[in-house]
Protein backbone atom coordinates (compact mmCIF):
# COMPACT_ATOMS: atom_id res chain seq x y z
CA UNK A 1 0.00 0.00 0.00
CA UNK A 2 1.48 3.50 -0.32
CA UNK A 3 1.00 5.88 2.10
CA UNK A 4 0.24 9.47 0.55
CA UNK A 5 2.75 12.54 1.88
CA UNK A 6 0.25 14.72 3.56
CA UNK A 7 1.15 18.18 1.92
CA UNK A 8 1.84 20.99 3.49
CA UNK A 9 0.67 24.93 2.43
CA UNK A 10 3.49 26.12 0.33
CA UNK A 11 5.30 27.88 2.66
CA UNK A 12 5.75 27.92 6.40
CA UNK A 13 4.77 30.72 8.83
CA UNK A 14 6.24 31.49 12.09
CA UNK A 15 2.61 30.47 13.55
CA UNK A 16 2.44 26.97 11.74
CA UNK A 17 4.84 25.90 13.65
CA UNK A 18 5.03 24.38 16.94
CA UNK A 19 8.53 24.15 18.68
CA UNK A 20 8.95 21.51 21.43
CA UNK A 21 9.81 21.74 24.62
CA UNK A 22 13.68 21.06 25.53
CA UNK A 23 14.79 21.14 22.25
CA UNK A 24 16.99 23.75 20.29
CA UNK A 25 17.74 24.62 16.74
CA UNK A 26 21.29 24.27 14.81
CA UNK A 27 20.76 28.03 15.25
CA UNK A 28 20.28 27.69 19.09
CA UNK A 29 23.16 25.01 19.21
CA UNK A 30 25.99 27.54 17.20
CA UNK A 31 25.22 30.13 19.57
CA UNK A 32 25.50 28.54 22.91
CA UNK A 33 28.44 26.09 22.80
CA UNK A 34 31.17 29.41 22.74
CA UNK A 35 29.09 30.37 25.86
CA UNK A 36 29.06 27.09 27.18
CA UNK A 37 32.38 25.45 26.73
CA UNK A 38 34.48 28.55 25.89
CA UNK A 39 37.72 27.83 28.90
CA UNK A 40 37.98 30.87 31.16
CA UNK A 41 42.13 30.93 32.59
CA UNK A 42 40.16 32.57 35.52
CA UNK A 43 37.21 30.80 35.75
CA UNK A 44 38.65 27.22 34.70
CA UNK A 45 35.70 25.54 35.87
CA UNK A 46 32.67 27.62 34.67
CA UNK A 47 32.89 25.86 31.09
CA UNK A 48 30.45 22.86 30.26
CA UNK A 49 30.65 20.93 27.56
CA UNK A 50 27.43 20.42 25.54
CA UNK A 51 26.94 17.57 23.79
CA UNK A 52 23.77 17.61 20.89
CA UNK A 53 21.94 14.66 20.07
CA UNK A 54 19.37 13.97 17.48
CA UNK A 55 18.56 11.14 15.19
CA UNK A 56 20.34 10.42 12.21
CA UNK A 57 20.84 12.88 9.37
CA UNK A 58 19.92 15.86 10.92
CA UNK A 59 23.09 18.31 10.33
CA UNK A 60 25.17 17.84 13.86
CA UNK A 61 28.53 17.43 12.66
CA UNK A 62 27.99 20.76 10.18
CA UNK A 63 28.47 22.16 13.62
CA UNK A 64 31.67 22.52 12.94
CA UNK A 65 31.89 24.33 10.16
CA UNK A 66 29.55 26.99 11.74
CA UNK A 67 31.55 27.49 14.36
CA UNK A 68 34.48 28.39 12.08
CA UNK A 69 32.41 30.71 10.58
CA UNK A 70 31.49 32.25 13.55
CA UNK A 71 34.71 32.49 15.41
CA UNK A 72 37.54 33.06 12.73
CA UNK A 73 41.06 31.70 11.79
CA UNK A 74 42.00 32.37 15.95
CA UNK A 75 41.39 28.97 16.36
CA UNK A 76 42.47 25.53 15.37
CA UNK A 77 39.27 23.26 13.91
CA UNK A 78 39.57 19.85 15.19
CA UNK A 79 37.13 17.24 14.48
CA UNK A 80 37.40 13.55 15.95
CA UNK A 81 35.18 10.64 14.74
CA UNK A 82 34.73 8.88 18.07
CA UNK A 83 33.57 5.19 17.40
CA UNK A 84 37.09 4.68 15.18
CA UNK A 85 39.32 5.97 18.20
CA UNK A 86 41.62 3.85 20.21
CA UNK A 87 43.85 4.75 22.75
CA UNK A 88 46.99 5.91 20.82
CA UNK A 89 44.70 7.90 18.79
CA UNK A 90 44.53 9.74 21.66
CA UNK A 91 47.91 9.31 23.76
CA UNK A 92 50.63 7.64 24.78
CA UNK A 93 53.19 7.43 27.29
CA UNK A 94 56.85 7.11 26.43
CA UNK A 95 59.61 6.55 28.74
CA UNK A 96 62.16 8.96 29.20
CA UNK A 97 65.40 7.67 30.16
CA UNK A 98 66.86 10.55 31.15
CA UNK A 99 64.12 11.48 34.17
CA UNK A 100 62.87 7.58 34.70
CA UNK A 101 59.37 8.50 33.86
CA UNK A 102 56.85 8.18 31.56
CA UNK A 103 56.00 11.23 28.98
CA UNK A 104 52.65 12.01 27.46
CA UNK A 105 52.84 11.90 24.06
CA UNK A 106 49.40 13.46 22.36
CA UNK A 107 48.34 12.33 18.92
CA UNK A 108 48.54 14.32 15.95
CA UNK A 109 45.14 15.54 15.63
CA UNK A 110 45.06 17.53 18.26
CA UNK A 111 47.00 20.00 16.41
CA UNK A 112 48.92 20.59 20.29
CA UNK A 113 52.09 21.63 18.54
CA UNK A 114 49.76 24.94 17.57
CA UNK A 115 49.63 27.69 20.15
CA UNK A 116 45.86 28.39 19.14
CA UNK A 117 43.20 27.91 21.15
CA UNK A 118 40.75 24.65 19.93
CA UNK A 119 37.61 23.71 18.72
CA UNK A 120 37.08 20.03 19.29
CA UNK A 121 33.78 18.28 18.16
CA UNK A 122 33.65 15.30 19.35
CA UNK A 123 31.71 13.28 17.30
CA UNK A 124 29.61 10.55 18.48
CA UNK A 125 31.04 10.73 21.58
CA UNK A 126 28.27 8.09 22.83
CA UNK A 127 29.18 5.60 20.56
CA UNK A 128 33.07 5.55 21.36
CA UNK A 129 34.60 2.89 23.34
CA UNK A 130 34.05 2.59 27.09
CA UNK A 131 38.01 2.65 27.80
CA UNK A 132 38.10 6.28 24.82
CA UNK A 133 35.32 7.66 27.12
CA UNK A 134 36.90 7.24 29.48
CA UNK A 135 39.98 8.85 28.27
CA UNK A 136 38.17 11.77 26.92
CA UNK A 137 36.36 12.41 30.56
CA UNK A 138 39.51 15.18 30.86
CA UNK A 139 39.00 16.56 27.88
CA UNK A 140 35.39 16.97 28.75
CA UNK A 141 35.79 18.46 32.20
CA UNK A 142 39.28 19.37 32.21
CA UNK A 143 40.13 20.47 28.72
CA UNK A 144 43.16 17.97 29.44
CA UNK A 145 44.23 15.71 27.09
CA UNK A 146 45.69 12.92 29.17
CA UNK A 147 48.10 15.79 32.09
CA UNK A 148 48.43 17.82 29.31
CA UNK A 149 46.30 21.25 29.06
CA UNK A 150 44.52 22.72 25.64
CA UNK A 151 45.21 26.52 25.17
CA UNK A 152 43.43 28.83 27.48
CA UNK A 153 39.96 29.75 25.25
CA UNK A 154 39.79 26.50 23.86
CA UNK A 155 35.67 25.00 23.40
CA UNK A 156 34.65 21.47 23.74
CA UNK A 157 31.77 19.64 22.45
CA UNK A 158 30.14 16.55 21.24
CA UNK A 159 27.38 15.12 19.52
CA UNK A 160 25.62 11.90 19.39
CA UNK A 161 22.21 10.24 18.43
CA UNK A 162 19.22 9.96 21.17
CA UNK A 163 19.69 6.82 23.19
CA UNK A 164 15.92 5.94 21.77
CA UNK A 165 17.24 5.69 18.82
CA UNK A 166 18.98 2.37 18.90
CA UNK A 167 22.18 2.72 17.37
CA UNK A 168 24.44 2.32 19.77
CA UNK A 169 24.97 5.22 22.25
CA UNK A 170 25.51 5.07 25.64
CA UNK A 171 27.39 7.46 28.24
CA UNK A 172 28.96 6.57 31.52
CA UNK A 173 26.71 7.86 33.69
CA UNK A 174 28.31 10.33 36.38
CA UNK A 175 29.96 11.85 33.07
CA UNK A 176 26.53 12.54 32.06
CA UNK A 177 25.91 14.79 35.13
CA UNK A 178 29.08 17.02 34.11
CA UNK A 179 27.77 17.97 30.94
CA UNK A 180 24.92 19.56 28.74
CA UNK A 181 22.65 17.05 27.18
CA UNK A 182 20.91 19.17 23.79
CA UNK A 183 18.47 17.89 22.04
CA UNK A 184 18.51 19.02 18.13
CA UNK A 185 15.35 20.10 16.79
CA UNK A 186 15.02 18.92 13.27
CA UNK A 187 14.55 22.05 10.84
CA UNK A 188 11.75 23.30 9.40
CA UNK A 189 11.18 22.45 5.23
CA UNK A 190 11.25 25.89 4.59
CA UNK A 191 14.73 26.04 6.80
CA UNK A 192 15.78 23.53 4.42
CA UNK A 193 15.03 24.55 1.29
CA UNK A 194 16.69 28.20 1.99
CA UNK A 195 19.76 26.22 2.93
CA UNK A 196 19.48 23.99 -0.42
CA UNK A 197 18.99 27.24 -2.33
CA UNK A 198 22.48 28.42 -0.96
CA UNK A 199 24.19 25.04 -1.58
CA UNK A 200 22.68 24.19 -5.27
CA UNK A 201 20.36 21.53 -4.56
CA UNK A 202 17.94 20.78 -7.52
CA UNK A 203 14.96 22.56 -7.58
CA UNK A 204 12.99 19.56 -7.91
CA UNK A 205 14.10 18.57 -4.16
CA UNK A 206 13.52 21.90 -3.07
CA UNK A 207 10.19 21.97 -4.20
CA UNK A 208 9.54 18.12 -3.06
CA UNK A 209 10.72 19.07 0.67
CA UNK A 210 8.37 22.22 0.74
CA UNK A 211 5.34 20.90 -0.46
CA UNK A 212 5.96 17.86 1.85
CA UNK A 213 7.30 18.77 5.39
CA UNK A 214 6.13 15.31 6.56
CA UNK A 215 9.31 14.20 4.91
CA UNK A 216 11.30 16.24 7.95
CA UNK A 217 9.58 15.03 10.52
CA UNK A 218 10.50 13.16 13.79
CA UNK A 219 9.62 9.73 15.31
CA UNK A 220 10.01 11.67 18.49
CA UNK A 221 7.05 14.01 17.55
CA UNK A 222 3.85 14.52 19.81
CA UNK A 223 1.16 12.34 17.45
CA UNK A 224 3.87 10.41 15.39
CA UNK A 225 2.48 7.49 13.37
CA UNK A 226 4.21 5.37 10.98
CA UNK A 227 1.63 4.01 9.38
CA UNK A 228 1.01 7.38 8.50
CA UNK A 229 4.66 8.50 7.93
CA UNK A 230 6.71 5.62 6.63
CA UNK A 231 9.13 8.05 5.29
CA UNK A 232 11.44 9.05 8.15
CA UNK A 233 13.56 7.34 10.50
CA UNK A 234 12.01 5.39 13.24
CA UNK A 235 13.98 2.75 15.56
CA UNK A 236 10.57 0.64 15.93
CA UNK A 237 10.61 0.18 11.97
CA UNK A 238 14.63 -0.24 11.69
CA UNK A 239 15.54 0.40 7.87
CA UNK A 240 18.90 2.01 6.68
CA UNK A 241 17.35 4.11 4.50
CA UNK A 242 14.97 6.81 5.06
CA UNK A 243 14.24 10.82 4.74
CA UNK A 244 16.27 12.69 6.30
CA UNK A 245 17.92 16.23 6.09
CA UNK A 246 20.99 14.94 5.03
CA UNK A 247 19.71 11.91 2.83
CA UNK A 248 17.23 14.51 0.99
CA UNK A 249 20.59 16.51 -0.13
CA UNK A 250 21.94 13.67 -1.50
CA UNK A 251 19.26 13.07 -3.95
CA UNK A 252 20.78 15.91 -5.74
CA UNK A 253 23.53 13.96 -7.76
CA UNK A 254 20.48 11.31 -8.86
CA UNK A 255 18.27 14.11 -9.86
CA UNK A 256 20.99 15.95 -11.98
CA UNK A 257 22.21 12.27 -13.69
CA UNK A 258 18.76 10.55 -14.21
CA UNK A 259 18.75 11.02 -17.89
CA UNK A 260 21.69 8.66 -17.92
CA UNK A 261 20.13 6.02 -16.78
CA UNK A 262 16.42 3.96 -17.35
CA UNK A 263 13.76 5.09 -15.09
CA UNK A 264 13.72 1.49 -13.03
CA UNK A 265 17.46 2.14 -12.27
CA UNK A 266 16.89 5.64 -11.25
CA UNK A 267 13.85 4.36 -8.83
CA UNK A 268 16.26 1.92 -7.25
CA UNK A 269 18.79 4.13 -6.31
CA UNK A 270 16.98 6.91 -4.91
CA UNK A 271 14.97 4.11 -2.83
CA UNK A 272 18.62 3.37 -2.03
CA UNK A 273 19.57 7.38 -0.66
CA UNK A 274 16.20 8.08 0.81
CA UNK A 275 14.08 5.00 0.77
CA UNK A 276 11.19 3.21 -1.36
CA UNK A 277 8.44 5.18 -0.05
CA UNK A 278 10.52 8.64 -0.32
CA UNK A 279 11.21 7.71 -4.15
CA UNK A 280 8.31 6.63 -4.82
CA UNK A 281 6.70 10.02 -4.67
CA UNK A 282 9.69 11.86 -5.86
CA UNK A 283 9.19 10.77 -8.40
CA UNK A 284 5.95 11.20 -9.81
CA UNK A 285 7.42 14.74 -8.56
CA UNK A 286 10.15 14.67 -10.91
CA UNK A 287 7.77 13.41 -13.66
CA UNK A 288 5.54 16.33 -13.41
CA UNK A 289 8.44 18.92 -13.14
CA UNK A 290 9.76 17.58 -16.71
CA UNK A 291 6.47 18.60 -17.92
CA UNK A 292 6.52 22.32 -17.43
CA UNK A 293 7.38 25.45 -19.63
CA UNK A 294 10.88 25.77 -19.92
CA UNK A 295 12.53 29.15 -19.12
CA UNK A 296 12.95 30.27 -22.04
CA UNK A 297 9.42 29.94 -22.77
CA UNK A 298 8.39 32.03 -19.42
CA UNK A 299 10.92 34.80 -20.15
CA UNK A 300 9.67 35.18 -23.64
CA UNK A 301 6.07 34.68 -22.94
CA UNK A 302 5.28 35.37 -19.02
CA UNK A 303 1.57 36.59 -19.98
CA UNK A 304 1.09 33.72 -22.05
CA UNK A 305 2.42 30.60 -21.15
CA UNK A 306 0.18 28.04 -18.97
CA UNK A 307 -0.34 28.66 -15.09
CA UNK A 308 -3.28 26.48 -15.17
CA UNK A 309 -0.43 23.85 -13.40
CA UNK A 310 -0.63 21.82 -9.90
CA UNK A 311 0.60 23.57 -6.90
CA UNK A 312 3.48 21.46 -6.95
CA UNK A 313 4.39 22.11 -10.55
CA UNK A 314 4.33 25.95 -9.76
CA UNK A 315 6.77 25.32 -6.61
CA UNK A 316 8.88 23.96 -8.87
CA UNK A 317 8.97 26.93 -11.14
CA UNK A 318 9.68 29.42 -8.50
CA UNK A 319 12.54 27.69 -6.79
CA UNK A 320 14.12 26.93 -10.14
CA UNK A 321 13.63 30.70 -10.95
CA UNK A 322 15.87 31.73 -8.09
CA UNK A 323 18.88 29.76 -9.58
CA UNK A 324 17.96 30.92 -13.31
CA UNK A 325 17.89 35.17 -12.14
CA UNK A 326 20.74 36.75 -14.29
CA UNK A 327 19.69 40.17 -14.97
CA UNK A 328 16.67 42.67 -14.12
CA UNK A 329 14.90 42.18 -17.17
CA UNK A 330 15.03 38.24 -15.67
CA UNK A 331 13.27 39.55 -12.23
CA UNK A 332 10.73 41.68 -14.39
CA UNK A 333 9.36 39.03 -16.69
CA UNK A 334 9.53 36.47 -14.26
CA UNK A 335 6.79 38.72 -11.75
CA UNK A 336 4.52 39.01 -14.40
CA UNK A 337 4.79 35.22 -15.03
CA UNK A 338 4.29 35.15 -10.91
CA UNK A 339 1.54 37.85 -10.78
CA UNK A 340 -0.86 35.32 -12.73
CA UNK A 341 -0.52 32.80 -10.05
CA UNK A 342 -3.38 32.28 -7.62
CA UNK A 343 -2.26 31.61 -4.62
CA UNK A 344 0.31 34.03 -2.53
CA UNK A 345 1.74 31.14 -0.72
CA UNK A 346 3.17 30.07 -3.50
CA UNK A 347 4.31 33.69 -4.66
CA UNK A 348 5.90 33.43 -1.24
CA UNK A 349 8.35 30.93 -2.00
CA UNK A 350 9.87 32.82 -4.84
CA UNK A 351 10.16 36.06 -3.18
CA UNK A 352 11.50 34.50 0.25
CA UNK A 353 14.10 32.06 -1.62
CA UNK A 354 14.87 35.00 -4.11
CA UNK A 355 15.94 37.34 -0.61
CA UNK A 356 17.83 34.36 0.61
CA UNK A 357 19.58 33.65 -2.85
CA UNK A 358 23.38 32.61 -2.77
CA UNK A 359 24.22 34.37 -5.19
CA UNK A 360 24.91 38.24 -3.78
CA UNK A 361 24.27 39.59 -7.33
CA UNK A 362 20.68 37.76 -7.85
CA UNK A 363 19.72 39.14 -3.95
CA UNK A 364 20.81 42.94 -4.89
CA UNK A 365 18.71 42.50 -8.01
CA UNK A 366 15.69 41.98 -6.32
CA UNK A 367 16.05 44.06 -3.63
CA UNK A 368 16.62 46.77 -5.85
CA UNK A 369 13.62 46.18 -8.08
CA UNK A 370 10.78 48.00 -7.61
CA UNK A 371 8.19 45.88 -8.41
CA UNK A 372 9.58 43.12 -6.07
CA UNK A 373 10.33 45.89 -3.31
CA UNK A 374 5.79 46.74 -3.43
CA UNK A 375 4.78 43.00 -3.34
CA UNK A 376 7.14 42.70 -0.03
CA UNK A 377 5.98 45.53 1.56
CA UNK A 378 2.46 44.57 0.83
CA UNK A 379 2.87 41.13 1.90
CA UNK A 380 5.18 41.82 4.76
CA UNK A 381 2.82 40.13 7.69
CA UNK A 382 3.59 36.52 5.56
CA UNK A 383 6.27 37.20 3.75
CA UNK A 384 9.57 35.05 5.28
CA UNK A 385 12.51 37.04 4.24
CA UNK A 386 14.95 39.92 4.90
CA UNK A 387 13.50 43.21 5.26
CA UNK A 388 13.13 44.56 2.11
Amino acid sequence: MTVELREGNGVEDNESRIIPPWKLSLKGCRGWIPYLSKQDPLKPKACITPIIQSEPGCGKSSLLEMLEEDLGDGYDYIYLDCPIMDYSDICMKIPDKETKTLQTYIGSAFKIDSPKPKVIMLDEIMKAPKMTQTMFMKLLLERKIDDVPLPDGSIIFGTSNNITDGVGDGFLAHGGNRVCIIELLKVTAMEWCEWGARNDIHPYILAMVNRYPDLLASYRDDGFDPKINPYVFDPQNPQLSFSSPRSLAKLDVVVRNRDKFDSDSVMTVMGGIVGKPTASQFNALMALGDELPSWDEIMKHPEEVNVKQSEAALMILMFQAVSKIETTEDITQFLKFVDRVEKHEIQSIFYTMAVNAPKAAVRALCVKHKKFGEWCRANQKNFQGDDV
